[in-house]
């Protein structure tokens, strides 16, 4: 969903880059779903490029129908779910377990709504000048927030500084990138994928060091 399918091939490619070396240089199981965000962000671009296809009919209705669902999936159903978990498994102190499960109880309501949105119909993408967007049902604020919860502020809890100031950082630059689209401007969100997936793997690699010397 970055400014035109080709933008997200490239994307999905470099991305994919450095998802192989996050996933090769992770020493440590317990970050495993942490270090495999990267790949599913370089899986998402492509999709999102298969969707840009679709709805200019430059493949089959069937195939680009079915990409076009699995974008939605991941962005507005695994996405809230999927954080606070890897997250999690990277904690040892039983209160910090306990507060991203709960944010994870929350991304599943959201995830929930959603899934329930995009089997009957009701997420629909539509294709703008610079960037797809999509319509979906309106829902009180209290929901709505329960996604950035899950996402962004579920970072805040993590046991690793470097985590807590990314959540920070996630939250303002997701805001301004969705503030952003909503003036109708080009849509920067595979380089925000991008930038995320190079914190990933700088974190990764650190946190696999001290992993090393600790076992």
């Amino acid at each position: 969903m970055c400014l035109s399918p080709e933008a997200d091939i490239v994307a999905a490619l470099a991305i994919g880059i450095v998802a192989v070396d996050t996933l090769r240089r992770n020493a440590n199981p317990d970050a495993r779903a942490l270090a495999a965000i990267p790949a599913i962000f370089a899986g998402h671009s492509l999709l999102s490029a298969l969707m840009w296809w679709n709805l200019r009919g430059h493949i089959p209705a069937e195939f680009g129908s079915i990409a076009t669902n699995l974008y939605i999936l991941v962005a507005f159903v695994l996405w809230p779910i999927y954080i606070p978990l890897a997250l999690r498994q990277m904690e040892t102190r039983t209160i910090r377990r306990n507060v991203l499960l709960a944010s994870c109880c929350l991304g599943a309501i959201i995830g929930g709504l959603n899934l329930w949105f995009l089997a009957t119909g009701r997420i629909v993408a539509t294709e703008h000048p610079w960037y797809v967007g999509f319509v979906t049902p309106a829902l009180p604020m209290y929901l709505g927030g329960l996604y950035g919860v899950a996402t962004c502020l579920s970072m805040f809890v993590s046991s690793h500084n470097e985590l807590k100031w990314w959540g920070l950082v996630n939250l303002v630059g997701i805001s301004a990138i969705v503030v952003w689209a909503r003036h109708g401007l080009p849509s920067v969100w595979c380089f925000w994928a991008a930038i995320t997936s190079v914190f990933i793997n700088w974190f990764i690699r650190h946190h696999s060091r001290q992993h090393r010397e600790n076992v």
